[in-house]
């Protein structure tokens, strides 16, 4: 599909071409990087904004702009007082991106993507709070790759239940109310529980017991091998 659009507006085509100067690209690239982060997130804000809850703008061009706006400035809120903090105390601002969240006042489920590039050990955040600083558990992942031969993944059950032990005596793991690490349907899974997320070690302390893990089962090696013999 083929599109060209007239922006007669000139304050708005003033701020595409600082933006994108801003930025270091061009300002056709920059309109391509809205429209394509815009599609995804367009089905929610028509249904919340427009169709099922709609915000009282007659103009439907009028009321489907306001929806968007609302809903980029509150999750640029959200971003920058709940999701920015929350990964700079856990050391790995940058390195993870928020995808799936069910956020409740008493309960809430919210899942970090590690993002393309991180060189951190620990793919995936699940962290379920419990009302406002309150009890919180935490669960990463960390994919195996396929075709593990069966005395390395032997080793990695063995050494994920020893270092589950071990991990009581390290710096920042002592707060824990329960720790657990686990080799399940091909990821290593690190869960923890504490009295709030204050409690919780750094995600690249995390990072660095299941590299410790990795290293010593012999499946790093392994990966690292497989890696050069596929490229």
């Amino acid at each position: 599909m083929r599109l060209t659009i007239d922006i007669a507006d000139e304050f708005v085509c003033k701020s595409l071409v600082d933006l994108a100067r801003k930025v270091d690209v061009r300002v056709e690239d920059l309109v391509r990087v809205f429209i394509r982060s815009s599609v995804a997130l367009g089905r929610h804000v028509a249904d919340s904004f427009v169709i099922k809850n709609p915000l009282r703008i007659e103009d439907k061009l009028e009321r489907l702009e306001a929806g968007f706006k609302c809903a980029l400035d509150m999750g640029f809120q959200f971003y920058l007082s709940f999701v920015s903090p929350l990964l700079k105390h856990f050391k790995v601002l940058g390195c993870y991106c928020l995808e799936l969240m069910e956020a409740y006042f008493d309960d809430g489920t919210i899942y970090f993507s590690q993002v393309r590039g991180s060189s951190l050990y620990v793919d995936g955040i699940h962290l379920w709070l419990h009302g406002l600083n309150g009890k919180v558990e935490i669960a990463t992942e960390t994919i195996i790759d396929e075709g593990v031969p069966e005395e390395i993944l032997d080793r990695l059950e063995e050494l994920c239940k020893s270092c589950g032990d071990e991990v009581w005596g390290y710096e920042d793991f002592g707060s824990l109310e329960d720790i657990n690490i686990y080799l399940d349907n091909g990821y290593v899974f690190f869960e923890a529980k504490a009295e709030n997320y204050r409690c919780l070690p750094s995600v690249a302390k995390i990072s660095n017991v299941v590299e410790k893990i990795l290293m010593e089962s012999g499946y790093a090696n392994w990966e690292s091998r497989k890696g050069l013999k596929d490229s």
